[in-house]
């Protein structure tokens, strides 16, 4: 595991503690084994945080509703409805719900599913991508996910 500012690297399991949540709080969480045991996480939360940590892997995913605050690369973000979040691995970020809490839905891909998606579209060899921008909106794109 790699290490950022002290903090070793989790999966989002690990990342999620079950003291934080309330009866308010949903999540399912499960790998698919079909594409390098990607982890995935459906969630809503009111009023849990998450610590600041990293993850070997990508943090994708979607804002379904309300509004999820994190922090990231030193700065403070707020991402809504139809908005994709995007990080890179071993970034450090926490997370928290705006005043109404927020519906995510969230999955982990690895940095070698990340490059064979990258050589599939563009058909060359690819090293995995740099997300320059920690939020994307794109309501398109979010329905998708």
């Amino acid at each position: 595991m790699a290490a950022v500012s002290g903090h070793d690297a989790i999966d989002q399991e690990q990342a999620l503690d079950p003291k934080g949540l309330t009866a308010r709080d949903s999540v399912r969480f499960w790998r698919d084994r079909r594409f390098d045991d990607l982890e995935c996480l459906e969630a809503r939360f009111h009023r849990h945080v998450y610590a600041p940590h990293v993850h070997d892997t990508y943090a994708l995913g979607v804002i379904e509703a309300g509004v999820e605050h994190y922090r990231y690369r030193g700065e403070d973000h707020a991402v809504g409805p139809g908005e994709l979040v995007i990080l890179d691995p071993h970034e450090l970020h926490d997370g928290r719900p705006g005043p109404d809490g927020y519906r995510y839905r969230m999955m982990y891909p690895t940095p070698d599913l990340m490059g064979e998606i990258a050589e599939e579209i563009w058909e060359t060899p690819q090293a995995a991508p740099h997300f320059p921008e920690p939020a994307l909106r794109d309501p398109l794109l979010a329905r998708h996910i």
